[in-house]
């Protein structure tokens, strides 16, 4: 079988990210199958171009035997309107690229079966049309419920526009979807109401790769404080705030044993290191997003892990955070 996936923010073990599509390819490339990952080469952590130089806007890299083609994407620095054409133009480019590319190189054939994974459902949708294209099997994976996420995060009115134009977007993909993978244990309460049966939803959540552990040893201590350490995205649905409020509590104490390590990188980052120049924090440090090979030796240096998330409503569906696999 020959399997495409659509994942605006897919990476491999060498940048930081989820590895979740990586992942799942490896293991099935070891089962005699194909598998491309389309997927940006504009780095939302790194906030640069990762993979593609000036004048290419696309290429081919062979991973472990997964094939990835790495897209280009309008750059963003921010959640304005410029992110909106990031995610618009990785939709066009990857729809025009995939309709393409058996042409364009004999590395690819024609695919069996092609995934569209949200977050964003312009990714989702570049997926559909590929499929329609080439008369296959589509498959609709949902990472995140847009856009219902960003209705109960306060970022969209219930009533706007964008709002509806999504939420008929989301229902016309779900219908025409051959099954929906959803990463959350619920999110089926979720889109059964939307009109969809039951036994087209697969639930299949985020897990780990136990190999990225063998080779990692627990190194001496290089510290002596006890060490607080989160590592993950800096969005508003993290509620870091949360841990800048902990250590300014445990420094007021005049306990200097505890520090907090916060490690990765999202739009609320540069607030967040603001906020901790204002409360003059000294027992909390930032450091930058690692790559996922180094995620395991990053975290032997704790003494403890924090996951903590904004009281959301739309997380009485559950999660499935790679974080805490």
């Amino acid at each position: 079988m020959n399997l495409w996936i659509f994942n605006h923010y897919a990476v491999s073990p060498a940048l930081p990210g989820g590895t979740r599509h990586f992942d799942l390819a490896q293991e099935l490339v070891k089962r005699g199958w194909q598998v491309t990952i389309f997927a940006s080469s504009y780095h939302p952590y790194t906030q640069g171009e990762a993979m593609l130089a000036a004048h290419k806007a696309w290429k081919i890299e062979d991973v472990n035997g997964v094939k990835f083609v790495w897209v280009k994407t309008i750059p963003h620095k921010r959640n304005d309107w410029r992110r909106v054409l990031n995610m618009s133009s990785y939709m066009l480019r990857a729809w025009w690229l995939g309709c393409r590319l058996p042409e364009l190189t004999s590395e690819i054939g024609r695919p069996d079966v092609v995934i569209g994974s949200s977050v964003h459902l312009l990714a989702v949708l570049a997926a559909y049309w590929v499929a329609k294209h080439y008369g296959v099997k589509f498959i609709m994976e949902v990472r995140d419920l847009w856009p219902q996420t960003i209705i109960d995060m306060g970022e969209l009115s219930p009533r706007s526009p964008i709002t509806k134009a999504l939420q008929a977007l989301e229902k016309f993909l779900y219908h025409r979807a051959e099954r929906i993978i959803t990463l959350l244990p619920l999110a089926y309460e979720y889109i059964t109401g939307c009109g969809i049966p039951r036994e087209k939803i697969v639930w299949i959540p985020n897990g780990i790769d136990l190999a990225r552990f063998d080779s990692t040893s627990i190194p001496e201590a290089r510290h002596e404080s006890f060490q607080v350490m989160y590592l993950g995205a800096h969005g508003q649905a993290n509620a870091l705030d949360v841990l800048l409020q902990a250590a300014e509590m445990t420094q007021a104490q005049g306990d200097p044993e505890i520090r907090f390590v916060l490690i990765g990188d999202g739009p609320k980052k540069p607030q967040l290191m603001e906020l901790a120049r204002q409360m003059e924090l000294t027992n909390l440090e930032f450091r930058n997003p690692v790559p996922k090979d180094e995620v395991s030796k990053v975290l032997q240096e704790a003494d403890a892990f924090v996951f903590n998330l904004e009281k959301t409503e739309v997380f009485r569906y559950g999660i499935s955070s790679n974080k805490l696999f």
